[in-house]
């Protein structure tokens, strides 16, 4: 017997990143974009200086627990007087991230915008989100093997940079992919496939509590069974998915 999985968009991932991360406000504040009476906020490390206000930390950090999705960031975009108040009101509501990697670049285009070009702003915003989207596709994906390994299985194929995870152990076999959404998040979807009876169920309720405890948050919107012995319910996927496994 078999068991598909699929989530809600992934709502928090708190593990560490597999490249190293610099938070947005740190990118604004190199470009002059954040002269907002010294605020500094840090995304990663849980570090808060807010005039001096140490009492808000808790506050602050679970209000910026998680990203916005697109259309959230767009909307915030649009009801601002200007690129500068919308960036601001992000850095200060959203977990929003990039790799140090990719820094440079990504300044250097916010450098060059007027502040009230704000098809301007969409489109770096875009790009800061896709990058988050492979990040997560990679780390995620890596992180689910290493739980799946926890539980005898071993990784016959990982591509993180896909999102892609087949694992297995004899006969039994779980696939797992990471997905990008239009909305600019990832959801999980997974398949518990050659299993006895209900082991696949068993199996996938105990990687899901792994994956919880190394701080992914995430909730299940569909369950289906199966009796055949495909990977992956294609009908379910997208075709980038179904691209992805047969490469």
């Amino acid at each position: 017997m078999s068991e598909i999985r699929r989530t809600e968009p992934v709502e928090a991932f708190d593990a560490p990143s597999s490249e190293p991360l610099i938070s947005l406000s740190d990118v604004l504040a190199g470009v002059g974009w954040l002269a907002w009476h010294g605020t500094r906020l840090t995304v990663k490390g849980a570090k808060l200086a807010y005039k001096g206000g140490r009492a808000l930390a808790k506050d602050i950090r679970e209000a910026r627990a998680a990203a916005l999705t697109l259309p959230e960031i767009e909307a915030t975009i649009d009801r601002a007087t200007d690129n500068g108040e919308a960036l601001r009101h992000l850095v200060a509501t959203s977990a929003l991230d990039l790799p140090q990697a990719e820094a440079a670049r990504w300044q250097a285009d916010i450098s060059v915008l007027n502040p009230s070009d704000k098809a301007g702003l969409k489109t770096a915003m875009h790009r800061l989100v896709g990058l988050r989207q492979q990040r997560l596709q990679a780390d995620l994906s890596t992180l689910a093997a290493e739980c799946c390994a926890e539980l005898g299985f071993k990784a016959t194929t990982l591509r993180p940079d896909q999102g892609v995870l087949v694992a297995k152990h004899g006969r039994e076999q779980i696939t797992v992919v990471v997905e990008k959404r239009k909305d600019g998040t990832v959801t999980y979807h997974f398949d518990a496939d050659g299993f006895h009876g209900d082991a696949c169920i068993r199996t996938l309720n105990k990687l899901h509590r792994k994956l919880e405890d190394r701080g992914v948050r995430f909730r299940v919107s569909s369950k289906k069974r199966k009796d055949d012995h495909r990977a992956i319910d294609a009908t379910r996927m997208g075709s980038g998915t179904r691209n992805r496994l047969r490469g």
